[in-house]
């Protein structure tokens, strides 16, 4: 055992090391390819919230503002969880002292005459950026927790970060990246509470610590602030944790000891979030949503799910083709951790078919299935645990095909402006069913050839926001990544070298 608790600290430290690297790696690998704009509804909703909290200690919006509802005030409130825009406010105090002390200020306007680009938006859409990258570094732990070898979670972490559409997301202000950490956070912390640990996978009811039951609460807390939907995928987590105690030790006292220490930080997010309603709009559960909420789920459920499925418009297999090379490795789950493959099943097919009943199914006008980025990391452990098992050499040549073809679909969804083409085919009822449903005009393939045809300026902060310190930053940004991934490159290499032949 004492030289179990040896070798845990050891590559523990490692696991630790190495996770850090890839977080400083993605910051500065989407920093590079940061935006730095506003374009959809949701982000300017919530950014004019964080301006106005910190401006006007309230939470009110201008009546032109996307998603506003009116309060019962007389002032107009955003619709969307506040969650998001608390989190962005140290970056927006940040970005309006650099604006101020900055000769340069760009301001980019939209039609309906609200900022899109600015130094402050440049700095608050970074929120995005470390999110991500924080949840690729953290899908890394999550992995290596659940027995997998280091370079195979190293390679559904990369997957994560470069082959999947949250690279598309990183660069915005939209709820998802803080959504997707927040959820997984809740996961990996509920897995260390009861006793994981890289290559002890059992659960053990009295090896875990509270306080990783409590930061599972807070952080499942945090999701349902930032986007109330979250709640679909709390919900699974927190039946399952009750299970799981149980099963460790079937008695009332700890039951209830360690639900409370779960719970009560859920609990403190969910009163927050009435009481955020009712101050708005004198009625709790109110969101602004009206009855676009209580009659939207009207899809039918196979129609959704085809679409979010297998759809030429909004497949996920389309967007992170890398996914089907899952599937396997969620067999190996289920044959091997069975109480984690229900887990992480039950939370994806929630967020799946809540959504596939949305009437707005495909998420909007935005690239990809938006509302399917926080399952991402859920799925991706699959990866990990395919290539734990050992792969053929020909086996490893589709893989590798699978993550070029991977990566490419996200190149082109970074360097092309995505609304131009979607605002066409959203212009008809037909030509939008055309994007949604007909092959030949599905996004992916239109980004392909306006990139092979240069039809747009690349879709980059410094042609966005006119500004050229932003070229600066990015290729500051670019050589950080150099020198970091060669870092990261010495310590596989090193901790590779210390484990010898195995």
């Amino acid at each position: 055992m004492a030289a179990a608790d040896r070798s845990e600290r050891k590559y523990g430290g490692f696991d630790r090391r190495l996770a850090w690297l890839l977080f400083a790696f993605f910051s500065c690998f989407y920093l590079a390819s940061a935006k730095g704009l506003l374009e959809h509804g949701d982000d300017v909703s919530m950014f004019l919230v964080t301006q106005s909290m910190v401006e006007h200690g309230n939470t009110s919006v201008p009546d032109i503002c996307p998603g506003a509802a009116p309060g019962a005030d007389g002032r107009w409130y955003s619709k969307y969880g506040v969650g998001q825009s608390a989190l962005a406010i140290p970056l927006y105090l940040v970005g309006r002292t650099l604006e101020r002390l900055s000769p340069i200020k760009p301001v980019v306007r939209g039609d309906e005459g609200l900022v899109r680009a600015s130094i402050p938006i440049y700095v608050v859409s970074l929120l995005g950026v470390l999110c991500t990258a924080a949840t690729v570094a953290l899908l890394f732990l999550t992995c290596r927790l659940l027995g997998c070898a280091e370079m195979p979670s190293l390679a559904a972490a990369l997957a994560l970060g470069a082959g999947t559409f949250a690279w598309h997301y990183a660069r915005s202000f939209m709820s998802e990246p803080a959504s997707m950490l927040a959820l997984l956070l809740a996961v990996y912390a509920s897995l260390r509470s009861l006793g994981f640990s890289a290559g002890a996978q059992v659960i053990a009811g009295q090896t875990g610590l509270r306080r990783w039951l409590v930061i599972s609460g807070a952080a499942a807390g945090a999701a349902v602030l930032i986007r109330a939907a979250n709640v679909v995928a709390v919900l699974p987590l927190g039946v399952w944790l009750i299970w799981a105690w149980w099963r460790a030790e079937p008695r009332w006292k700890p039951l209830l000891v360690r639900a409370a220490s779960w719970g009560l930080p859920v609990a403190v997010a969910l009163a927050g979030m009435f009481l955020y309603d009712y101050v708005r709009f004198a009625a709790s559960g109110e969101t602004g949503y009206g009855g676009e909420l209580y009659g939207g789920f009207s899809t039918p459920l196979h129609v959704g799910l085809f679409g979010l499925l297998l759809s030429p418009g909004k497949s996920i297999f389309l967007y992170a083709p890398i996914l089907l090379a899952c599937i396997k490795g969620w067999r190996v789950l289920r044959r091997t951790q069975l109480a984690v493959f229900v887990l992480l099943a039950a939370m994806a097919l929630a967020q799946l078919v809540f959504h596939a009943r949305w009437y707005m199914w495909w998420g909007g006008g935005t690239w990809g299935p938006r509302f399917l980025v926080v399952v991402l990391p859920f799925l991706l452990v699959g990866l990990a645990l395919r290539l734990h098992q050992g792969v053929t050499r020909a086996e490893g040549l589709g893989l590798a095909l699978l993550a070029l073809v991977s990566l490419l679909v996200q190149v082109v969804s970074v360097l092309v402006p995505y609304v131009p083409y979607e605002g066409k085919m959203e212009a008809t009822a037909e030509s939008f069913d055309r994007l949604l449903w007909h092959p030949a005009y599905s996004p992916v393939l239109a980004h392909a050839r306006s990139l092979l045809h240069r039809e747009f300026p690349l879709d980059l902060a410094p042609s966005v926001c006119r500004c050229w310190p932003a070229a600066v930053v990015q290729l500051a940004a670019l050589a950080a990544c150099l020198l970091i991934g060669w870092r990261a490159v010495k310590l596989c290499r090193i901790a590779a070298r210390d484990r010898g032949p195995t």
